[in-house]
Parts: C-alpha cells; structure tokens; sequence
C-alpha cells in the first residue's frame, strides 16, 4: 500500500538546519526502498544510484518496499545535522546495495537516496538542487557520520528491512524470497493501450529516445540485407552497440522507418515513458492494464503498427524487443 504524506511529514523534511542538511528538499507522495547490485558483477557493471535524471539503476530489483512515515522521520532525522561525510564517503569503496525513490502523486520519481551501509557512503539526486557537499576533510565529524549509518542500520534492523553484512546474504535472501518471483504472460491486443507507437519513427526520431548520462551510447552503423519467402530483396541500416541493444531501419520508399529493436540499456526510454530498471508495476501503470497474472515474466503489447515484449526478471524489466507489424 502506497505511504501518503501528510503535512506534517513535508513541513519536516522542508525545515532549514543550522549548519545541517534538509531531506528530501523535494515534495512527495511515498518513498518506496528498493535493493541493487545484487549479485555485484563487476566495477563497469555497478549501479550508483537507484534513480537519477530520469535513469534507473539496472540493477534495481522488485517494486520496491513501501516505507512508512514513521520510518521516514526517523531516517531523515539522522541526517538533520548534515551528511557531509557520508556523502564523500568513510572509506575506499561503494557499492550500494540499498536505494530509496520518491515519488509525487503521479508516479513520478522526484528524489532519491542511495546507501551503501557496508562501506558508509551515500548519495542524493533530486529534482530540486542540491547544496554543495564540503570536503574539508579538517572539519569532519567522523563520530557523527558513524552514529548516523549506525542509526540508519539500526532502523533498518527494527524494521525487518533487509540488511545482511554479507553480499552472499543478500544474494540467499533474494533467492528465496517470493517477492522477487515472476511467473506467467500477459498479451495485450488493443492498439489503443499503447498508441504511443502507432507512428512511424526515424533514425533521427530513435536516437532521441537516449537520456542523456555521463556516459553515452556508443552507437555504430552498419548494414544488412534479408530475402524474404517470395524474394523481395530488403536493406536495413542498423544502429547498434557491444551491450545488444540494437535498432534497425527500413530504406527505400519508407525513408528510413524504425523495424524492429533489441534494447538491454537503462538510458533508453520509449515513447511511452518505459525504460529498462523499471518495476513490473511501473510498466503496467505506463498503459494502464492491470488483467491477468500478477508478476509476469513477459508483457507483450500489439499495437496497430508495432508489437513490443516486455521481459522481467526479479519483477524488474530488463530487456524490451521491438518489432513492426506487417502490413
């Protein structure tokens, strides 16, 4: 059930801390806790933050814990005398393992809060802007910031939000745990629940589809060619990358006409508004369809002009397929 905020709650987290830090700096409707970086594959692999400028983390995982009042007031109260340190981080690493978005009343990510508890780094990203973090290393409090990652352990731990000193442990908990299951489809054959699609998209109008990030698609061209079974010859330009993702384009008569994609990225986001890293219920929202099984592992939504499948996994997308229909 989604948390509403009251008054009260954003007249907290709007209230101005001597020497201090407010949080969220943004207004909300309900904050939702979500796991990342479980299992941690590689450095190039690790998510920072579980939300930033309009991109999930694709390592985010589930639709999220939804988190009380109560447990806002308490976290954010940690943070009142500022977050400095913890920002910059009290040792070497950071691999978050823990992420909090909040959202407005539409469904909207507004702000986020990124925790790695094991190495005691933290970070924000907010649609608000942020003050600047310091770094005089002179004038840190390390006595602060510990009790501060200690208090937000702690409230973890009363809370049963899952927290485990161990990465394996994370990895056992999600294994076993029926919240993260996908099972069965859902097919949808009304164009209208998906009418974002019902035109016909260029090259030019495809590449604006990636948001932008500090680290940009790598897009090549190249070329192909396909018979088909009564001999009509075809050639396709195709746009793709080393992580799969992969579009291709009708040439010709059709100008260059989106056919068919393969999309793996989390800085993709379609017309429609999904993109890779959101949750299952996300998704759904996007189009607004709620039939059939309750955790799909595969949505598939005809269109007049295009069919798009939607793959999870952990209740999480994390590959779109694209292709046009024939007419």
């Amino acid at each position: 059930m989604k948390i509403t905020l009251i008054s009260f709650c954003f007249f907290m987290s709007s209230l101005s801390f001597a020497g201090g830090f407010r949080w969220p700096n943004v207004e909300y409707e309900y904050a939702r806790l979500f796991l990342m970086n479980i299992p941690f594959n590689s450095p190039e692999n690790m998510d920072n933050d579980v939300y930033a400028n309009g991109i999930y983390a694709k390592t985010k995982i589930g639709d999220g814990i939804d988190l009380s009042t109560d447990f806002l007031n308490v976290m954010h109260g940690a943070l009142a005398r500022g977050a400095d340190e913890l920002v910059n981080g009290l040792s070497g690493c950071y691999i978050p393992r823990h992420g909090i978005i909040y959202f407005d009343r539409l469904g909207k990510p507004v702000a986020s809060f990124t925790l790695c508890l094991e190495c005691e780094k933290i970070s924000f990203w907010s649609d608000n802007a942020l003050p600047e973090f310091h770094t005089d290393y002179d004038q840190y409090d390390i006595k602060k910031a510990e009790a501060q990652a200690k208090s937000i352990i702690d409230l973890f731990i009363a809370q049963k939000v899952p927290y485990f000193e161990s990465p394996l442990a994370y990895e056992a908990y999600i294994s076993s745990s029926k919240d993260y299951e996908t099972l069965g489809e859902i097919f949808i054959t009304n164009p209208d629940y998906d009418s974002s699609f019902k035109n016909p998209y260029s090259m030019k109008e495809v590449l604006t589809w990636e948001m932008k990030s500090s680290r940009p698609i790598k897009f090549t061209l190249s070329e192909e060619n396909s018979t088909s079974e009564n001999g009509k010859s075809t050639n396709y330009r195709v746009m793709h990358d080393d992580k799969k993702n992969k579009f291709k384009f009708s040439e010709g008569q059709l100008a260059q006409n989106f056919v068919e994609a393969e999309i793996h990225s989390n800085k993709i986001k379609l017309p429609n508004g999904v993109s890779i890293g959101m949750s299952v219920g996300e998704v759904q929202n996007s189009f607004g369809v709620y039939d059939g099984v309750a955790w799909p592992e595969h949505i598939q939504v005809t269109s007049s002009r295009y069919t798009i499948d939607y793959h999870f996994k952990r209740r999480t997308l994390v590959k779109i397929f694209i292709k046009r229909n024939e007419v």
